[in-house]
């Protein structure tokens, strides 16, 4: 151990010199080049993710139901979680239906006008119209409303 005086009244500074100093050295570079090159690699394994929705954004998706009834209820987001509103249906034959509706849904009127989910109001007809969302569930793609 070495003491010495940096001068212009900075104080004293303690050096520490081992014998193995140059063993720390070696080793610190080594764990240092070791975490450099396994960065990269945990990151390509990353991209070989496969996850449920593979279709590409603004790929057509084929509609496997069409629902059209009067809507008995509206709930608005923050009911079902974050970022999921609901809608009661009635439909044709007398069942009541109950669609989630997430934020990438669109709805519009009959002449295809952007609306909300204010915009519908209970007694309306609409039409929902749900996709495959894979594992066999299905997502609503579009509510229009009917006049």
């Amino acid at each position: 151990m070495t003491l010495y005086n940096s001068g212009g009244g900075m104080g004293l500074q303690l050096l520490l010199r081992t014998n193995g100093g140059h063993m720390k050295n070696s080793l610190l570079v080594s764990v240092l080049l070791i975490l450099l090159l396994a960065v990269p690699a945990f990151a390509a394994d990353s991209e070989e993710y496969t996850g449920s929705d593979n279709t590409p954004v603004g790929a057509a998706t084929k509609i496997i139901t069409v629902t059209t009834g009067t809507v008995l209820s509206v709930m608005e987001e923050g009911a079902f979680g974050k970022d999921k509103a609901a809608i009661t249906v009635k439909d044709e034959s007398g069942a009541t239906k109950i669609f989630f509706i997430d934020a990438t849904a669109s709805i519009v009127d009959s002449a295809f006008r952007t609306l909300t989910l204010q915009d519908i109001r209970t007694g309306q007809k609409v039409k929902v119209d749900q996709a495959d969302a894979g594992s066999g569930l299905e997502k609503v793609e579009t509510v229009t409303t009917v006049d």
